[in-house]
């Protein structure tokens, strides 16, 4: 029997071994496990980087209300706002070393908040420190993420001559 010349081709042909192409799927497989790995690793950082945005805009708009408001009204302000409940367990008191402070439970658009997903800010106030002229203003924003606490706090002053940081 006479081989044709397209069978011939084939028959001389080399092609690929066992062995090559499972090295093949083993390397497609680990890049394809590294590029899995990476994206967990952004949207994790994404998520994380979205919850410090929020904590920031609480804090900013607290510190932006307190000095919209007159300087002899700042305290009385707070003081009417009254001392609220943490929502977040905590060991120490927040409000221990200030003269008025005010503890609220909000959602990232700054919305009372009753469960779930809160922020917890507290706004800490010192009167005519470090003058008779000006307040010192701390706010903290605590949040729980899946694995721990996160905290950040904005300090700053709020003078009786304008604004200050």
């Amino acid at each position: 029997m006479k081989i044709s010349g397209r069978h011939r081709k084939f028959k001389n042909a080399a092609g690929f071994t066992l062995i090559e192409v499972l090295v093949a799927v083993v390397v497609i497989a680990l890049g394809c496990l590294a590029v899995l790995a990476f994206h967990s690793s952004a949207v994790r950082g994404g998520a994380q980087a979205d919850s410090l945005t929020a904590a920031s805009f609480l804090a900013e708009s607290q510190v932006e209300l307190l000095r919209s408001l007159d300087f002899g009204a700042v305290d009385a302000a707070l003081s009417e706002m009254g001392a609220g409940t943490a929502c977040l367990a905590g060991n120490a008191d927040p409000c221990a070393d200030f003269d008025v402070c005010h503890i609220e439970c909000l959602t990232r658009e700054g919305e009372p908040c009753q469960g779930g997903a809160c922020f917890q800010r507290t706004t800490g106030l010192i009167t005519q420190a470090p003058t008779s002229r000006t307040h010192t203003v701390s706010i903290a924003v605590e949040w729980r993420g899946p694995v721990r606490r996160h905290r950040i706090v904005h300090e700053s002053l709020i003078s009786a001559y304008g604004v200050s940081n």
